[in-house]
């Protein structure tokens, strides 16, 4: 813990701040809960389809809903803990339970209990990824079930006949979703197992989507189940010969590397590049100036692949300011803001985003709009208005009237207070970058310095040589961006992003570092690995 302080200080800080900081509801949290029947996915990863052959249907996201370790290493988990030695496998049998009931989230009572009354556990939601976690130590089960084959522990019966007994069994599955499909049943098992997940509400298809497919999805899950049945089948055979033949025991790892391969030689997914190949789009990041921000509704992480700057995308340490106003700016209530949100209006006030353009779409054909009025990185104000209530500033800012080249609206009162004049005075950056930029001003009167970035308690600014004032302080400005006040004459700043968090972290983890380093030689010596004494 204290050789990574500088990482988890920072991160408990900076979390904070975001959208999750001071936790999400309770509906938003429990979301993508792993879901009981994904357990499926254990023996037939690809029952409810996946991301390449078929449109996976079943519950939430594929990548989180699957718990495929390979049927061999699944029986040789089995085998682990039953039979193998007491000691190693209890802490793996105790772990596997209970992550798999945190994966389950929602689908248990114990989830509300945690959401309510353990401190930050109401921050997350996705506890399906508590089923990576479990699947580490069901491996390890399988290794201590491989172990123990591997130094001669007999094979119980009962493992070889369910592996037939399984096979069987996933045979007869496959039997039956065929002659479901094959009849055309809209009342037959398959239709009934897709009818079952689609009314949870929580599967990615569509209406049409969920008749059209029905054919489709039912043979790719016979194959699968039939593939699954046979690998079952081809187990019990092997752990059939390893009884008689000790070596054969070996022939189990390659069996199960075999499957993990193939399982993930067909599941290869690539960034979306559809932008990238757009001849408009193409054009627009040659027209675009680097200060200039896009939206892009339909494809929200677009702006990545087109090495662009964005207002919005996917982010789930989004900061909670700019969550509320930009959830408030949508017609929604700023309290309840999450990583979502539903646009439908493309609001003047993002000017002050720098939000030159949108990418929207009508039906197939995709739109870009222009706005050639966005305002620059800084400028300066000479008026400003202190309001320090959060719905308060909201409601002043999406008047029909203000103008936030006009006027700035700070939380507290800035020193000094700009004063106006005719002559604003000039601003440049001469560098900017994700954690730095490099201002200089000149100033005929007092002004308040708007930086047209995101506000975060972590940004700190510093005098250069040069400057006239020696101190500055940093102030949320319209809600979420940067305000500094300066005073008349010429002005150097370095505009740092340096969260407390970060600076006690570092020097934890330094001393902690050095302190270890120390502990482990002065550990090594003692045992003499660094004498060179001659030995007897």
């Amino acid at each position: 813990m204290a050789l990574t302080a500088v990482q988890i200080i920072t991160g408990i800080e900076v979390g904070s701040e975001s959208v999750r900081g001071a936790g999400v509801p309770y509906e938003f949290a429990a979301e993508f809960s792993f879901a009981p029947e994904n357990l499926a996915t254990l023996v037939v990863p690809g029952f409810f389809g996946d991301i390449e052959h078929v449109k996976y249907w079943g519950r939430n996201n594929f990548w989180e809903m699957n718990f495929f370790i390979s049927i061999t290493g699944f029986v040789l988990a089995i085998l682990g803990a039953i039979f193998g030695d007491r000691n190693t496998r209890r802490f793996s049998v105790v772990m596997v339970v209970i992550l798999m009931i945190l994966a389950l989230g929602a689908h248990t009572p114990l989830h509300r209990i945690l959401y309510s009354y353990v401190p930050g556990f109401n921050k997350f939601r996705g506890s399906s990824k508590f089923i990576f976690f479990a699947s580490l130590y069901l491996i390890m089960l399988a290794a201590i079930g491989m172990d123990g084959l591997i130094k001669g522990r007999k094979i119980h019966r009962n493992i070889i006949v369910s592996c037939f007994c399984a096979a069987l069994a996933l045979v007869g599955l496959a039997i039956s979703i065929w002659l479901s499909v094959g009849k055309g049943d809209a009342d037959g098992l398959w239709a009934k197992i897709l009818l079952a997940v689609y009314n949870t509400g929580e599967s990615s298809w569509a209406d049409d989507t969920f008749h059209q497919s029905m054919r489709e999805s039912a043979i790719f899950a016979y194959k699968c189940v039939l593939l699954s049945s046979g690998l079952f089948g081809f187990l019990g055979i092997s752990l059939l010969l390893t009884k008689m033949f000790r070596r054969m025991v070996y022939l189990l790892a390659l069996l199960g590397i075999a499957e993990l391969v193939f399982f993930a030689s067909g599941l290869r997914p690539t960034f979306p590049i559809q932008d990238t190949q757009n001849r408009e789009l193409i054009k627009l990041k040659t027209m675009a100036r680097e200060s200039d921000r896009i939206i892009n509704l339909v494809n929200p992480n677009g702006a990545m692949s087109l090495e662009m700057n964005d207002i919005w995308g996917d982010d789930p340490g989004v900061l909670g300011r700019y969550a509320r106003f930009m959830t408030y700016t949508q017609g929604g209530d700023p309290d309840r803001a999450t990583q979502f949100v539903l646009f439908s209006r493309m609001p003047k006030l993002y000017e002050m985003l720098r939000c030159r353009y949108a990418i929207v779409y009508e039906g197939d054909k995709r739109l870009l709009l222009q706005n050639n009025h966005v305002m620059p990185v800084a400028c300066l104000i000479d008026t400003y208005r202190l309001i320090r209530n959060q719905k308060q500033i909201l409601e002043e800012m999406t008047k029909q009237g203000f103008d936030p080249r006009e006027t700035v609206i700070l939380e507290t009162r800035p020193a000094p207070e700009p004063s106006k004049s005719k002559e604003k005075g000039s601003v440049k950056v001469t560098y900017k970058s994700a954690e730095e930029m490099v201002i200089e001003a000149d100033l005929l009167s007092s002004k308040i310095l708007l930086i047209t970035d995101s506000y975060s308690k972590g940004w700190r600014a510093r005098a250069l040589p040069g400057s006239t004032q020696q101190s500055y302080q940093v102030m949320p400005a319209n809600y979420v961006l940067r305000g500094i006040p300066l005073r008349k004459g010429y002005h150097h700043i370095s505009l740092e992003y340096e969260p407390p968090g970060f600076m006690i972290g570092k020097w934890i983890s330094v001393i902690s570092g050095v302190i270890y380093l120390f502990a482990i030689s002065w550990w090594l010596w003692q045992r003499g690995i660094f004498s060179f004494r001659a030995k007897k």
